[in-house]
């Protein structure tokens, strides 16, 4: 009987490649914050996530979603690019976060506060590492 080795390789967020394989990418909250505490922003990735196997840009095969962060196990279909995928879910989840904050939670909306051209808030660390979880062969 003979067992299967993983290869397990890290790689940058934003890389400009294509891969078919498995992907594990955690995303944090940026300090740590309890920010995902809340079931409204739970629902949020889970159905941005939803939204991206609906249009056949990648499979989601487990995820799970911490006060402080979530883990994703996901792989790619077709032409994407593993930083363009994790920049579209991120952006969408962190502009539906903002678009809640101030009506409902301003002073925590304080925490995220950023100064940066190009943007006033930063919900989560930039540039997540994804691991590759591909079988040797």
């Amino acid at each position: 009987m003979s067992t299967r080795n993983l290869s397990i390789l890290i790689y940058p967020g934003n890389l400009q490649q294509r891969y078919t394989d498995l992907y594990f990418t955690p995303a944090t909250v940026r300090d740590w914050k309890h920010l995902l505490r809340l079931d409204k922003y739970k629902r949020i990735i889970a159905e941005s996530l939803a939204y991206l196997v609906r249009e056949k840009s990648v499979n989601v095969y487990a995820f799970v979603i911490m006060p402080n962060h979530f883990h994703l196990v996901w792989q790619l279909i077709g032409n994407q690019t593993l930083s363009r995928i994790q920049l579209r879910l991120m952006k969408f989840v962190a502009q539906q976060i903002r678009f809640d904050l101030p009506d409902h939670h301003p002073k925590v909306l304080e925490h995220f506060k950023v100064e940066r051209n190009d943007r006033n808030y930063q919900f989560f660390k930039e540039r997540p590492l994804s691991v590759r979880c591909s079988p040797m062969r």
